[in-house]
């Protein structure tokens, strides 16, 4: 009986989600690009860990 409501409604709510889905996407990009150096590269870390190691044992 009320069927176009309720698709109405399944349809504004799946639209409310993608919704929010782009705006976390955005706002981890922002945040990304805002602070791109607060990142860590293992490999990095562990090559400066490798460096120290052979440095202080000659």
């Amino acid at each position: 009986m009320y069927q176009h409501i309720r698709i109405a409604l399944e349809h504004a709510q799946q639209r409310s989600q993608h919704v929010q889905e782009q705006e976390n996407i955005r706002r981890r990009r922002k945040t990304i690009e805002k602070y791109p150096t607060t990142r860590v590269n293992e490999s990095t870390a562990t090559c400066v860990n490798e460096d120290e190691t052979t440095s202080n044992n000659p």
